[in-house]
């Protein structure tokens, strides 16, 4: 899905599901600063998530695992495997158990949270990657 923005352009629409406001505002600002264009849907209630998806089609999803109320395992099972929109897994935990639980209940990618805004702007550019490819194969 695109959105116009002011100037006419079309940008990729996005979700970021996480409960914690300061990662949701470092990962958008990072976004933000290499593509302009993108409409990013802020979910901070993890029970909200699946709802958001289907109301709004993003052409990705960024789910943190580690939220109060539902984790990101529940969001993924909730989601039922879908493969649309993609869901890239965005968490604090290194530990490959989490990836891997991750990776078997749908998500299409998983990175640990940056811990420098560095490693935020090189972040923003894999998920630029990701949602990139995505939107050209819709678009044709």
């Amino acid at each position: 899905m695109t959105e116009q923005d002011g100037d006419g352009a079309l940008g990729p629409c996005i979700v970021v599901i996480d409960d914690d406001p300061m990662d949701r505002h470092v990962l958008i600002r990072s976004l933000k600063e290499i593509d302009e264009t993108v409409e990013v849907i802020e979910v901070s209630d993890p029970r909200q998530a699946v709802q958001t998806i289907d109301e709004r089609t993003p052409v990705l999803a960024l789910l943190d695992i580690q939220m109060p109320m539902m984790s990101g395992f529940d969001v993924l099972i909730a989601l039922g495997g879908r493969s649309a929109p993609p869901v890239m897994m965005l968490s604090s935990s290194a530990y490959v158990v989490d990836r891997d639980r991750a990776m078997k209940l749908g998500a299409s990618a998983y990175h640990v949270k940056p811990s420098s805004l560095d490693g935020y702007r090189a972040l923003a550019n894999d998920i630029r990657s990701a949602y990139s490819s995505r939107s050209d194969k819709i678009q044709n």
